[in-house]
Order: structure tokens, then C-alpha cells, then sequence
């Protein structure tokens, strides 16, 4: 995988998912517990993950640095995953899951196509940010709410009339 390097650029896949775990409530305690759970069911955890993790190692990563960078994308989205579609150690079976786990990963997945194509020299980050979630993001997040319109209690994900997105 392509990590995204260049100094005051956009972020990475690693800082991107960083950012969305982080939007979700999920952070270093979270991704050591994950990191926990997984070094306990691999027989190679020595080798395949570190023994703990630090803000230092996550920093690294999201400047596409560090032996873990893959380790820690794994976590983010682990963790991620966890906090979207269980609680308390239960599986959650709900539709409202099923769609955020879906545009959440399918958000974080074209981004990480889409960045390292993107030629941002001289652009501020923020206004490449805001240009993907205004012209890539909003727009798929909405296609996805009216394909799943039926699925909804109510309007709430009925085009115009959905509750979740400024028309």
C-alpha cells in the first residue's frame, strides 16, 4: 500500500481512519485493547503486532512512518468496526449499523484510492478536504441513503426529506 508522505498534505489511509476512530470515540485505550484481543488469538504475536502502543507510534504512522503502519491501519479499523456494530460484548443487529458500518468503510475505502492520486502541491489541506467531502463524500453518503430509503423508520432517508444531510 501507497502511504501518502508529503509534508503539510492530506492524510494517509492510516491518519484518515485515525480521524474517524477518533470521530466515533475510539482511541489509544480502545486500540490496545484491540491490539490485546489480537495479539492473544495469533500464535506469531510477537511478530505480527508490537507489544503495546504509544501516541509516538501513531504519529509515526500517520507521517507514513514506523514498522506498525499496517498493524495500526488494522487496528483503527478493528476498533472501528467494534464500536459501529457491538456493545457491551454484544453484536448489534440493526439496520442503522449495517448502514454506518457500510458508508463509514466504503467512505475510508475511497479515500484510499482516491488520495494518492490527487495532485495537491500548493493546495491547503483543508480546501482538499473540503473539496472530496463536498464533491466525493456528501454525494455518496446520499446515494446511499435514497438506495436505502425503504429501509427507514420514516423519511429520515428519503432524498430531500432526509433527516441525516442539509439537502
Amino acid at each position: 500500500m501507497k502511504y501518502h508522505t508529503t509534508q503539510d498534505a492530506i492524510p494517509n489511509k492510516v491518519g484518515a481512519s485515525w480521524f474517524v476512530c477518533k470521530c466515533f470515540g475510539v482511541g489509544i485505550q480502545e486500540l490496545t485493547a484491540t491490539l490485546h484481543q489480537l495479539r492473544k488469538t495469533d500464535k506469531k504475536s510477537s511478530e505480527h503486532f508490537p507489544w503495546e502502543l504509544s501516541r509516538e507510534m501513531i504519529s509515526r504512522a500517520k507521517d507514513g512512518d514506523g514498522p506498525w503502519r499496517d498493524v495500526l491501519f488494522t487496528l483503527c479499523n478493528r476498533s472501528l468496526y467494534d464500536r459501529i456494530r457491538w456493545q457491551r460484548g454484544k453484536p448489534l443487529f440493526a439496520f442503522t449499523g449495517e448502514l454506518t458500518e457500510r458508508l463509514v468503510f466504503d467512505l475510508l475505502r475511497l479515500y484510499e484510492r482516491v488520495a494518492p492520486q490527487l495532485k495537491t502541491e500548493g493546495v491547503p489541506a483543508a480546501e482538499v478536504l473540503w473539496v472530496l467531502v463536498e464533491h466525493l463524500f456528501l454525494p455518496t453518503v446520499f446515494i446511499e441513503l435514497v438506495r436505502d430509503w425503504r429501509q427507514g423508520l420514516g423519511s429520515e432517508f428519503e432524498g430531500s426529506r432526509c433527516w441525516y444531510l442539509p439537502v
